[in-house]
């Protein structure tokens, strides 16, 4: 009677917490390791939820609808003033793309930056967001955004590169 009321008890003790288990891995533990401080000092966003959001934006403004995101990883550019973020990301229905982040101008030559300020609330003032829209997807399946030496670009590995146009934004 003993023994088979111990088997019962670690029976159960055993399948309430493997219930435990499985609802810890469903926690979400990649937004930890996304660093939001550029290597100058400078946040680019206030939070992390606050970068999701911002870059869900930008999905649903080059998918046409809004999509679920999780951001990939965070690639810091090297700048003397300022700060240059990609921030690769994938939407929750596999499509994969990037976006680029900076307070100071991208346009024409990296040469000539002209630094954003910062407000007083200590947020970044005056972001701007390059992204690329995709206009036919049969030509170019994936659009990416690059900086370059001339400024920021267009490209698609596996296609025409002129259905992917520039869209800039600012914040």
């Amino acid at each position: 009677m003993k023994n088979s009321l111990l088997l019962i008890i670690a029976i159960l003790g055993f399948a309430f917490g493997s219930c435990d288990k499985e609802s810890d891995e469903f926690v979400d533990n990649s937004k930890t390791s996304i660093n939001l401080i550029a290597p100058n000092g400078q946040r680019i966003a206030a939070t992390i939820d606050v970068l999701v959001n911002l870059v869900a934006e930008v999905a649903e403004e080059k998918y046409g609808e809004n999509k679920d995101v999780e951001i990939n990883d965070v690639i810091y550019h090297d700048t003397d003033q300022g700060f240059i973020a990609e921030i690769r990301y994938m939407t929750y229905d596999g499509h994969s793309s990037n976006l680029i982040i900076s307070n100071i101008t991208l346009d024409g030559s990296l040469d000539m930056k002209r630094m954003k300020t910062r407000s007083e609330g200590g947020d970044t003032d005056g972001l701007t967001i390059y992204s690329c829209k995709n206009e036919d997807r049969r030509k170019c399946p994936d659009c990416e955004v690059a900086k370059t030496q001339e400024g920021v670009k267009c490209f698609c590995s596996k296609g025409d590169r002129s259905v992917c146009k520039l869209q800039k934004k600012q914040k």
